[in-house]
């Protein structure tokens, strides 16, 4: 059986749409009748092999599915590479990297390498150094990498050894967690434990462990086998690498069953554990339904409050409202009306501080003056502090006549309070300004300080901004208009 050539078929494609110059530049005189020809001669090449049955792709020729303008149909093309043979792949792949490049033919392309790369992995592999797009090579290695792990798994860890060093250190990784996740769909326990092995000697070492695991924990969660991830990832030793491990279970968890995770997570032993996984699962819960993910937070956190040991030291990280507060962050991203209101229905107490600091930090960049009115409702002076300045700096930016007016009125802080606040707000202002123009480390000043908020430590972002003041800066923000966030409960 002979292969219709892919150049012809890709000519035919665009002359029937009209868009035969885009692909071979402008045609001029008789050019466009060779087109034409050509377009002619392909499709009925196409019609007479399909119709025969054995055309590559089965019933459906590439030039039937390329009659429409732009790209064919993805459904359909995936359908026809489906049943190209490895040679036919081969000799289609040649012929369109021998073509001029473009959305249609890369698309085809895609189809293609795809198909190839599930039917022979190793082909697709031996084959790297000729396939000219990065971009293509590297989709195309990811998939014959994860079909080799689910068939040969040892075969595919000896590939990855024999072949270092071909790609970026990111296209490196990328391929071991393919590898891993190949291996993982057919061996959990296998891929487990050659992860296991890796070593933790440094922060990237750790960091390619951490991707690996996130690679298997994936696999098994698009499989449904979340309690199989969990029952592995506990058998970790204790330390960062197995806290990134069950934070990733725990959103991935959460966003095929909201109510199966946080259940899971609520079932845990220790309280710091159970809080912070209960809180990457509201998290990604509030993604697609904030309000009953903050329901089940705020009566979590009650829950947690009810069962603390009064005389354990106090952790930062599981609470109090830790819960809570992620729900409200996540739910605040992109609605104030929401989260307002349902914080307005909780009673006043220190066990909400974190879930309000968060809001009206996170309302403060869109109406600082309305923001503000929530400052009162946060019991702890030290959050409460805090946050107040982090609303001073946005007035700063948005309005200085606002931000003096703020603090002259302002009853719950000191003299000496005052004083510092005037001070360091406009430096926070302009510091945050050059951190966030700069894309250095630390840019995104508001989002590091909620960040920090949920973790304790609530002055590393602003000690951050401090350490850069020294440095100049331009004006002040101009004004921005945006939501105005609903007001606290009255009396409050």
């Amino acid at each position: 059986m002979k292969t219709t050539p892919a150049l012809i078929l890709l000519v035919a494609a665009s002359a029937a749409s009209g868009y035969a110059g885009y692909y071979f530049g402008q045609n001029k005189g008789g050019a466009a009748a060779t087109d034409t020809a050509n377009a002619k001669h392909a499709a009925a090449a196409g019609g007479r092999t399909a119709a025969g049955g054995s055309s590559a792709g089965g019933s459906v020729s590439l030039a039937s599915l390329m009659k429409g303008p732009g790209a064919p149909d993805a459904e359909a093309l995936a359908a026809w590479a489906k049943n190209l043979t490895p040679q036919e792949c081969v000799d289609l792949v040649k012929s369109l990297q021998a073509g001029k490049g473009g959305l249609v033919r890369d698309t085809v392309l895609g189809a293609v390498l795809k198909s190839w790369a599930k039917s022979d992995p190793k082909g697709v592999l031996a084959s790297i150094d000729q396939l000219k797009s990065p971009k293509l090579r590297e989709d195309s290695v990811d998939i014959a990498l994860k079909t080799m792990g689910a068939q040969d798994p040892k075969g595919v860890l000896q590939w990855l050894k024999d072949n270092p060093g071909t790609a970026s250190a990111a296209a490196t990784q990328a391929r071991y967690d393919a590898a891993i996740a190949g291996i993982a769909a057919t061996d959990p326990k296998g891929a487990f434990d050659v992860v296991s092995a890796l070593s933790e000697g440094n922060d990237r070492d750790r960091q390619n462990k951490s991707d690996a695991l996130k690679a298997l924990t994936d696999t098994l969660a698009q499989a449904g086998h979340f309690t199989d991830a969990q029952q592995l990832l506990a058998t970790l030793p204790a330390g960062q690498t197995r806290d990134d491990a069950m934070d990733h279970l725990a959103e991935s968890w959460a966003s095929y069953s909201p109510e199966d995770a946080t259940t899971w997570a609520a079932a845990l032993t220790d309280p710091a554990e159970r809080t912070r996984l209960e809180a990457r699962a509201v998290s990604t819960w509030a993604s697609s339904d904030p309000l009953a993910a903050a329901t089940w937070a705020a009566s979590a956190d009650q829950q947690a409050l009810a069962n603390a040991d009064p005389n354990a030291p106090k952790d930062p990280l599981s609470g109090p409202g830790m819960v809570l507060a992620n729900a409200i962050m996540a739910w605040s991203q992109d609605d104030l009306d929401g989260p307002g209101a349902f914080l307005n229905t909780l009673p006043a107490s220190p066990d909400k501080d974190r879930a309000v600091a968060v809001f009206t930090m996170q309302a403060s960049e869109e109406d600082p003056e309305s923001a503000a009115k929530w400052l009162g409702t946060i019991s702890d002076s030290g959050v409460r502090n805090s946050v107040t300045m982090v609303v001073a700096m946005q007035m700063y930016q948005q309005d200085p006549a606002m931000f003096t007016n703020f603090i002259n009125t302002n009853d719950q802080m000191s003299a000496e309070e005052k004083q510092n606040m005037q001070r360091i707000a406009p430096i926070m202002a302009m510091s945050s300004q050059l951190l966030s123009g700069s894309g250095g480390k630390g840019g995104n000043f508001m989002s590091n300080m909620i960040e920090s908020m949920l973790t304790g430590k609530s002055n590393s972002a602003m000690n951050a901004i401090r350490a850069r003041a020294g440095q100049p800066g331009g004006n002040p923000f101009a004004p921005r208009g945006g939501q105005q966030p609903p007001a606290p409960p009255a009396g409050q």
